[in-house]
């Protein structure tokens, strides 16, 4: 299975440039597994992440939603945080495989 990454800026209607069709797919350590609570990316993957993450921020008009979920799954639960407070879960490999994420505000 894949994972199927949806991200939408707000008021800005495409957020294609940022992140490849599997790019978060090959991000991932090779032993994660399926189920889990939390995507298991590699270093650098975390980092790169986290860099497009904070871009993508920046150019959205005061936010955007994020959900990395294995195909076909629907999140089980949505958290409204700060961009600062989302880059901390990015950067501390705790990306939920079922939350919907709403990052507005610094």
């Amino acid at each position: 299975m894949s994972i199927d990454a949806k991200i939408e800026m707000f008021g800005n209607p495409s957020s294609e440039f940022f992140f490849a069709e599997n790019e978060l797919q090959d991000l991932l350590n090779d032993r994660h597994e399926q189920p889990a609570d939390y995507w298991d990316f590699h270093q650098a993957g975390l980092a790169l992440l986290t860099r497009k993450l904070s871009k993508l921020f920046a150019v959205s008009n005061g936010g955007f939603t994020f959900q990395a979920t294995w195909s076909g799954a629907d999140p089980l639960k949505i958290e409204s945080l700060t961009c600062s407070e989302f880059i901390a879960i990015v950067s501390s490999n705790k990306v939920g495989t079922r939350t919907k994420y709403i990052v507005v505000g610094a």
